[in-house]
């Protein structure tokens, strides 16, 4: 027979595990728990601030988009429905999607103001999202090639680009960019035509100046190319960054910040040397953004730790997730009898308890 119906008073207000629930109710044979926690679970792959600058969207290793204040890093929102690692997260530039894409062959497509999802399959794992200027497409880098969609599904092109990583639409909506396996290809976003192919192992991270006159990119090694729109190399910049992981051109086009094993700004005003920041987290920094109207942009890592900092290297604000392994799916028995939780990685593992809140079995 179906248990009987239990009715949930508010738990105690301590020992709690602080989640979108205040004071989860108290059931025999759960210690604690929630519904989800504030705080990441897993690695922060990517993030990005919302156009008006009042959101930060951050994709994770759990297959959640979390969805913060950008100012206080407080969780404000969050959407669910991935069911692998999200990879990349991108606004449109009018503020009302977020597009998200990763290992589960799908663009999950938020409306951040009437708060409803739609999705669109992919033929591949989808590794970085990038919006045109109109807000109605979006292009994402497969691995396989490059596919740029409509928000109401429909795809409109599908470039060949077999080592696709990177992607980035310029600002002035003209071309796409996407960075690969030692190669840099560039077309026409009206046509589909191939613009230009640049051979270059600094082809890992790709980003447009605001004006859409250069382009930089970066990769294995700590050097960035930055390169005139019609494939002419300008300047290559040493950093001391051994292996950029991301890269990002400031709003206002004077300052390049590069980020891997190490994390630095560059003043392209002045040509300056690189100032280097201090960043001990035992991980590797995943991604790297600017804020959209204030001067200052923001890294995540693989600590699971959200920093914000001002070009000069001061630290505004800083929000570290759990680092312990933290239950990532939990489902009961039909019988109500048992209760399986699978711990989110590195650990990938399974535990089932009695309703007492001993372990029966580990897998």
């Amino acid at each position: 027979p179906d248990p009987e119906p239990q009715e949930w008073h508010p738990g105690p207000s301590g020992n709690v595990l602080h989640g979108l629930i205040p004071r989860p109710a108290t059931f025999a044979g759960i210690k604690r728990w929630q519904i989800e926690t504030k705080l990441p679970r897993g690695v922060i792959r990517s993030a990005a601030f919302s156009p008006d600058g009042l959101m930060l969207a951050c994709g994770t290793d759990c297959g959640h988009v979390r969805i913060y204040d950008a100012e206080t890093l407080e969780l404000v929102d969050l959407v669910i429905g991935h069911t692998e690692i999200v990879r990349s997260v991108a606004w449109s530039p009018d503020g009302n999607w977020l597009a998200s894409c990763g290992d589960d062959q799908a663009v999950r497509l938020w409306h951040a103001i009437e708060k409803r999802t739609a999705i669109v399959a992919i033929d591949s794992q989808g590794l970085s999202v990038s919006w045109a200027p109109d807000s109605n497409r979006f292009a994402i880098a497969t691995g396989l090639d490059v596919e740029v969609w409509t928000v109401e599904g429909l795809q409109t092109k599908k470039l060949p680009f077999h080592t696709s990583n990177a992607v980035a639409w310029s600002p002035d909506g003209q071309t796409i960019i996407c960075g690969g396996h030692g190669q840099i290809r560039l077309w026409k976003a009206e046509n589909g035509d191939v613009g230009l192919t640049i051979d270059t192992w600094a082809s890992r991270a790709v980003t447009w100046s605001p004006d859409s006159l250069r382009f930089a990119t970066a990769g294995s090694s700590d050097d960035i190319q930055i390169w005139k729109k019609d494939g002419t190399l300008d300047t290559v910049i040493k950093t001391p960054v051994p292996v950029i992981r991301a890269l990002a051109w400031s709003p206002n086009g004077s300052q390049l910040v590069a980020s891997g094993t190490a994390l630095a700004v560059h003043s392209l005003e002045d040509d300056s040397d690189f100032l280097v920041i201090p960043y001990s987290t035992g991980g590797g920094i995943r991604s790297v953004c600017w804020h959209p109207r204030i001067q200052c942009f923001l890294t995540v890592d693989d600590a699971r730790s959200m920093r914000r900092w001002r070009p000069d290297g001061t630290l505004l604000t800083v929000s570290t997730g759990h680092l312990t392994s933290i239950g990532f799916r939990v489902d009961w028995s039909h019988d109500s009898q048992l209760l399986a939780i699978s711990d989110s990685p590195p650990n990938d593992a399974i535990r089932v308890y009695s309703r007492s809140g001993v372990i029966d079995n580990t897998f």
